[in-house]
């Protein structure tokens, strides 16, 4: 059935259904490229980032921090930032601002998150909506005819099997980098975290 069969072929074997999931997956693609992108980009250099803040900091050494900070210029740097430019205040008004900043790096990283998940969850149920027409389509061939024979149905069987395929396909990666996304978020939140609470100590 599959034999022999171009892009263009399964295009119009798949119909309607499969031209969505298609255009599903280069959404999926685009994200995660995206947030590999922005995520490394927000890592990067921040443990040793977050090292140099902190050696600073239990030298006394607050305004050289706050340079590093300002130099840095990332949402890693804002957040021990606001703590060092409150270094005066009360400790629960630095962890306040913290707080505040770590929501706003969180965010940011787990941005478009979501279509990563929504796309994981829905695309096999599209898949088996392709996969459902596909029979549908087959039986009205039967049905059309005097007489059955293997070519009336192939079509609707190819759709149904193309389809199927096709939301696996788009899903099964959607959903393990969601979940190696989302791994990585937290362990990195996890690192921020203990750090700014070190430094609300020090200050």
């Amino acid at each position: 059935m599959f034999q022999n069969l171009t892009i263009l072929d399964i295009l119009m074997k798949g119909g309607p259904v499969f031209i969505l999931l298609l255009c599903v997956s280069l959404l999926t693609v685009f994200v995660i490229i995206e947030r590999a992108l922005a995520i490394g980009a927000a890592q990067k250099n921040s443990r040793k980032f977050a090292q140099q803040i902190l050696t600073r900091s239990h030298a006394g050494k607050f305004e050289e921090a706050t340079v590093l900070c300002r130099e840095n210029e990332s949402l890693v740097a804002d957040v021990f930032l606001a703590a060092l430019l409150r270094r005066m205040a009360d400790k629960s008004v630095i962890e306040e601002a913290v707080e505040r900043e770590g929501a706003r790096l969180s965010a940011f990283m787990e941005k478009r998150l979501h279509i990563l998940a929504t796309i994981g969850s829905t695309t096999p149920f599209i898949g088996l909506f392709g996969t459902v027409l596909g029979i549908i389509n087959a039986f009205n061939s039967i049905s059309a005819s005097a007489s059955y024979a293997p070519a009336l149905v192939s079509n609707g069987i190819a759709e149904a099997l193309i389809n199927t395929a096709a939301g696996l396909a788009v899903a099964i990666p959607a959903v393990l980098c969601f979940n190696w996304f989302t791994q990585r978020i937290q362990g990195f939140i996890a690192e921020m975290q203990l750090a700014c609470s070190e430094l609300v100590e020090v200050l």
